[in-house]
């Protein structure tokens, strides 16, 4: 628990210095899409931070293969979903216009990876018995 503990301590804080990177040098060279763009993958970020923190304490107490599965989907479909969108933004600012080939695809294929983990996290709920 402490590597996913520090993992998502690392994600948070990644989400904090891209967040304020983007309002305070990004946003005048952007435009309002992309700029729209860009934070909402900054919020997906910082939902499935939040949601991978609500997992461990979930593990901890209800140890479930499916609680894990939805960890792994999160860490993942928010580096592919975020990831992609952060770097579809700035392309243009960073000359890397030949990664738009691998972060295009990258967007959906994360987003499909972030449902599964939900999905997973909803049937691994179903599974926990709670005593009155």
């Amino acid at each position: 628990m402490k590597n996913k503990l520090t993992l998502i301590a690392l994600l948070g804080a990644l989400g904090v210095i891209l967040g304020a990177l983007g309002a305070h040098s990004l946003r005048p060279l952007l435009s309002d899409i992309q700029f729209n763009s860009y934070e909402t993958g900054i919020r997906y970020l910082f939902i499935h931070t939040l949601a991978m923190w609500v997992l461990v304490i979930l593990m901890m107490n209800h140890p479930n293969r499916l609680f894990t599965v939805a960890f792994q989907c999160f860490f993942i479909g928010t580096l592919l979903f975020s990831g992609s969108i952060l770097c579809l933004t700035t392309l243009h600012l960073t000359g890397l216009g030949f990664m738009r080939v691998l972060a295009g695809p990258a967007t959906p294929i994360g987003g499909l990876v972030l449902i599964i983990g939900w999905g997973s996290l909803g049937i691994g709920a179903r599974k926990i018995t709670f005593i009155n």
